[in-house]
């Protein structure tokens, strides 16, 4: 097996085979995010990066079919809204939320501007935004009605930095961590919230030394799991019912955690991880072992998105790459 880049806006290095579709339109400064969504069968993706632009892409092809301008921390998601794609956008104080991928025109403000992370899953298919806030809290949102959804979730003493959610086990869930402030401060809990009441079912001790920046939903043997990847570049799993956390531990990173995301792979759960080292990394939450082998990027990996058919969207450093792990000697 071996890892093959289908397209690039950029130079992609040595641990990856020959591109096979050089593209333009990358960003002019670091990427922030990427997010991805399927529409009528057909992939696309969002970008954001430090150069203050959130631009949206055709998967197959990596053709750039819109782009606008944002702040230069703006954290997104995507969803499908009554067949529509949106993207959502927060951070720099800017209430403007659900936007068109093409133009970035607002579809709709929050009543509150200071969300700096977002994620989106589908209870019952209905696509519900999750969002954390420089008060430390959690609120959810309606997107197909455009209104808050239950009361905020509190427990955190600083900004919500990181915050993933997913329907595991026919449970809407969401886990929030404060990341590490701009004045080097953190609280040490990674919080698990059920999103049908709002009750909260897991405080995790993060690490006591290091920050949790990226987290993941997973299943593993039908259980829920919350995956933490934190500065100092280490992946813990942990039971969201007992707490406990599963052993052995993956591989980690050297250097801070990039990016985390969830998803499939060849039918299986499996985490995506990416570390300031440029390593792009697989892991089967069940095992703890690498599905597919590591590849290694020229820059720092700022986000990871798994697609069906064994393909990753990464973003290292200002260039996006769709790579895709096909058989071969």
């Amino acid at each position: 097996m071996a890892w093959v880049a289908e397209w690039a806006t950029g130079p992609v290095g040595d641990g990856v085979g020959t591109v096979r579709q050089a593209v333009g339109g990358g960003h002019g400064g670091p990427v922030n995010a990427v997010a991805t969504a399927v529409v009528d069968g057909r992939a696309v993706a969002a970008s954001s990066g430090q150069d203050g632009s959130v631009r949206w892409w055709d998967v197959a092809d990596g053709r750039l079919l819109g782009a606008f301008g944002t702040g230069r921390f703006t954290g997104l998601a995507t969803a499908v809204v009554g067949g529509r794609p949106v993207v959502l956008t927060v951070g720099d104080y800017d209430p403007r939320f659900v936007r068109d991928p093409e133009t970035g025109a607002c579809l709709w403000h929050l009543p509150v501007d200071d969300a700096v992370s977002v994620a989106v899953c589908h209870p019952g298919g209905n696509p519900v935004a999750v969002t954390g806030h420089e008060d430390g809290g959690t609120r959810l949102w309606d997107l197909a009605g455009q209104c808050a959804l239950g009361p905020v979730l509190t427990g955190h003493d600083h900004a919500v930095h990181a915050v993933a959610a997913a329907v595991v086990d026919g449970r809407p869930l969401a886990a929030t961590s404060s990341g590490m402030d701009v004045d080097q401060s953190w609280d040490r809990d990674v919080l698990v919230h059920d999103l049908t009441d709002g009750r909260r079912l897991a405080g995790l001790p993060a690490a006591t030394t290091s920050a949790v920046n990226a987290l993941a939903l997973t299943a593993v043997h039908g259980r829920a799991v919350v995956a933490t990847g934190d500065w100092r570049g280490t992946l813990r799993l942990h039971d969201v019912r007992s707490g406990a956390e599963l052993a052995p531990a993956p591989a980690p990173h050297h250097g801070m955690f990039g990016a985390l995301a969830a998803g499939e792979w060849a039918g299986r759960p499996v985490l995506a991880s990416g570390g300031d080292d440029g390593t792009v990394r697989l892991t089967d939450p069940t095992t703890r072992t690498p599905p597919a082998p590591d590849l290694r990027l020229p820059g720092r990996t700022a986000a990871l998105a798994l697609l069906p058919g064994r393909r990753l969207l990464a973003a290292h450093d200002r260039e996006l790459v769709l790579l895709a792990h096909r058989p071969g000697p």
